[in-house]
């Protein structure tokens, strides 16, 4: 191959990349400990709700009660509890609520997430021996994935987060276990319950909070303020 050869190749390729980089900003990598990443962020995340969980046994239900607000104190700070909020409610909710409603359901919708993922990581740590290792992570403009799994000597869970970019900050706003997402579970369970009795927001308040362990009930939190539907104010 002449000079003249690669030189035509080499302009190709540099004209290829270049489409690229402009139709396509979606890229997939190995979780690295990069600053700033959603996979960094996700990790030491999980990390310090499993210290949680294996420093303080569930012997006793005023201690299972607990870890669930440590827990609440850990993951709050990076959730996004209005998105979440708005991916998993039904939309034929929203003319029978007052902004109150949609900020009282945030409220209480974030504390059944954290409480699911409490006891989903407790649940699959009761064997002794687990590692839980950070596959990929996934970042497209300012929404992310990051894929998990957590491996005992018996069996193997997936466990996939999904972020936003707010403020140069990653939050999450759907877990997801073994392929099940959490906000399309409960956007689906939602949507049933309207269908039932009429789309009326009390019905849905009544359920989650009887689901709600005390500790998360009754505990205080951030006081949850909207824009608007789905963006909180800061």
């Amino acid at each position: 191959m002449t000079f003249r050869s690669v030189l035509r190749c080499s302009c190709a390729l540099l004209v290829f990349l270049s489409f690229l980089s402009q139709h396509f900003t979606a890229w997939s990598a190995l979780c690295f400990e990069t600053a700033g990443s959603p996979c960094k962020m996700v990790r030491e995340i999980s990390e310090e709700v499993l210290q949680i969980l294996r420093k303080s046994p569930p012997s006793s239900k005023p201690q299972n009660q607990d870890r669930l607000k440590k827990v609440w104190a850990v993951m709050m700070p990076h959730i996004n509890s209005c998105e979440m909020a708005m991916r998993s409610l039904p939309a034929a909710y929203l003319p029978h609520m007052t902004r109150l409603q949609k900020e009282e359901f945030t409220d209480i919708y974030s504390r059944l997430l954290v409480q699911s993922y409490s006891l989903a990581l407790d649940r699959y740590t009761r064997s002794k021996i687990f590692r839980l290792i950070f596959e990929e992570e996934r970042i497209e403009g300012s929404r992310a994935s990051v894929r998990s799994k957590l491996l005992t000597p018996k069996t193997k869970y997936v466990i996939a987060y999904r972020l936003h970019l707010q403020r140069d900050k990653w939050l999450i706003y759907d877990i997801g276990y073994n392929g099940m997402s959490q906000v399309e579970n409960y956007r689906s369970q939602l949507d049933r319950i309207g269908k039932k009795f009429g789309y009326d927001y009390r019905e849905v308040r009544n359920r989650i909070r009887k689901r709600l362990k005390p500790s998360l009930r009754n505990l205080p939190g951030p006081q949850i303020k909207m824009r608007f539907w789905g963006v909180c104010q800061k």
